[in-house]
């Protein structure tokens, strides 16, 4: 029997709650049948329009809620949704758009300039839609309202099974050019089904204002719509609105990286908001800092925080529980429901129990390729098993602790040392507020180890004092060379620091 998509979920829900708010956007509240209904004329209007099963449509925008029409249309016609992110400038989105093969390209009017600099390279672009608010529709684009207005409210009648691609996801590419992850029906209902960990439900409100066009803020609001809950849509990630968000709409889910974690924990007026309706809170995309993680446990007494492991490839993967975040420290928890791990060497042995190896998974969430890379397919997925590029750990309860990206690791006089391990030593200091460590070339050691350090405010820090510290706390042969003090550090949309850049930094 096939499993379960999207689309046929939409109209299983707008057939049982048809005056249920599926989701709200910037004061606009959308039922699930006015949802079905837009969705069904956009999946419609793209069909009249030549798009057909298998072929990719991009959308380039903030948060909004024609990521979710778009992504339900593509369900229901075999099309591939390509969420773009939008931080991406130039020769960046001409990469995507043409890596893809995109033949279909909505953008909201915040990107129009972006759109027009860069309209004659893209030469598969057949059809550009355009989402305005204030600004006219440029001559070379279709409106979006208009597009829809003039399509049907039915159902299209196409066969989707449950291994058709339905989304082509790009990696974060923290180490390279991003790879397009295609993501499968399948793929979509076993995420909801690793969700239970977190034991969502109908009833549940969830605050999506991680970006839309990451896996996890995607998948995440995917799986409360696939189970009948509702959706607030955050344009931005603001603080005050945020928590506004939180006692105005009632919201009982949600995720956020840790670094808006901390601006919520430590926000001055978080005591006069009502949070009551909180009850499952979610880090992911980077660890969860165990200051910031007990600022969270003191600020949102009533609700329970789980800190996820997953990635772009291989879903959710393992969950530190509520129970386990005073207990488990610097852990990423025990695997979730329908998913199984193997750490192991270079030659695909297990290592044994205590020992570091690679987070290689299986699950039905896993991808199956990148979308035209073979290589880069083979080199990640081996026997069946998704080799992740995290080195981790087991401890004698089967939790695990992640010690570092493989590919992140340094070699120095032929020592492997993880910056993980280093970095968690810098936060531990009070003084530093966040820290990155990445390794350089070097004739004599092979690499060196650097350390990025970001003070805390109003604090003073020099470079001995740093070492002395390290001295006191680390072996030898892994304290940093250099230590260079930065205001900040380069990050990706999901919250991951871009430990590449932090490289050319180093002189």
């Amino acid at each position: 029997m096939e499993l379960t998509s999207l689309g046929q979920e939409q109209e299983r829900m707008a057939w049982n709650e048809p005056d249920k708010i599926a989701l709200t956007f910037e004061g606009r509240r959308f039922t699930y049948m006015q949802w079905r209904d837009r969705t069904n004329q956009l999946a419609n209007a793209l069909l009249k329009q030549g798009v057909m099963k298998g072929d990719k449509v991009s959308i380039l925008a903030y948060n909004c809620q024609h990521f979710f029409e778009l992504y339900v249309a593509c369900c229901k016609i075999g099309a591939v949704m390509v969420p773009i992110n939008f931080r991406l400038v130039g020769r960046e989105l001409i990469y995507i758009l043409d890596d893809s093969d995109t033949v279909a390209f909505i953008f909201t009017e915040d990107f129009q300039d972006a759109v027009e600099s860069i309209k004659s390279s893209l030469d598969k672009v057949k059809l550009f839609i355009h989402v305005g608010f204030e600004k006219k529709c440029p001559d070379y684009a279709v409106d979006y309202e208009n597009f829809l207005a003039d399509s049907s409210k039915d159902l299209p009648h196409h066969t989707i099974r449950e291994n058709d691609p339905v989304s082509l996801i790009y990696t974060s590419g923290t180490t390279g050019f991003p790879k397009g992850a295609v993501f499968t029906n399948r793929m979509h209902a076993s995420t909801v089904a690793g969700l239970t960990e977190w034991k969502l439900n109908y009833a549940d409100i969830f605050l999506c204002v991680g970006p839309a066009f990451h896996s996890a803020a995607l998948h995440i609001s995917v799986s409360h719509l696939l189970m009948g809950g509702s959706v607030v849509i955050m344009k931005h990630f603001d603080i005050k609105g945020v928590l506004d968000n939180f006692q105005k709409e009632k919201i009982t889910t949600v995720f956020m990286v840790p670094t808006m974690w901390e601006s919520a924990a430590t926000y001055p007026e978080i005591d006069h908001y009502d949070l009551s309706s909180l009850r499952v809170l979610i880090s992911v995309g980077a660890p969860l800092p165990d200051s910031t993680k007990l600022k969270i446990l003191h600020s949102f007494p009533n609700a329970d925080l789980n800190e996820y492991y997953g990635s772009t490839e291989a879903g959710a993967i393992t969950n530190l529980r509520h129970a386990d975040q005073r207990r488990k420290v610097n852990c990423v928890g025990q695997v979730i429901f329908g998913v199984n791990i193997r750490l192991v060497d270079d030659d695909d042995n297990d290592v044994p129990a205590g020992e570091v190896g690679e987070v290689a998974v299986s699950s039905a969430q896993c991808i199956s390729s990148y979308y035209n890379k073979p290589e880069a397919t083979a080199k990640t997925i081996r026997n069946g098993w998704l080799h992740t590029g995290d080195m981790g750990r087991w401890d004698d309860e089967h939790y695990l602790y992640l010690v570092d990206r493989k590919i992140d690791m340094i070699i120095s006089g032929g020592e492997n040392i993880y910056p993980r391990e280093i970095e968690e030593v810098l936060l531990l200091n009070q003084k530093i507020a966040e820290a990155a460590v990445v390794g350089t070339p070097d004739e004599k050691w092979g690499e060196t180890v650097n350390a990025f350090i970001v003070l805390t405010p109003a604090s003073q820090m020099s470079e001995d004092e740093v070492l002395a510290y390290c001295k006191e706390n680390l072996a030898k042969y892994k304290i940093p060379r250099k230590f260079i003090f930065t205001e900040n550090l380069p990050r990706n949309a999901s919250g991951k620091v871009l430990k590449r850049e932090l490289v050319k930094q180093v002189q």
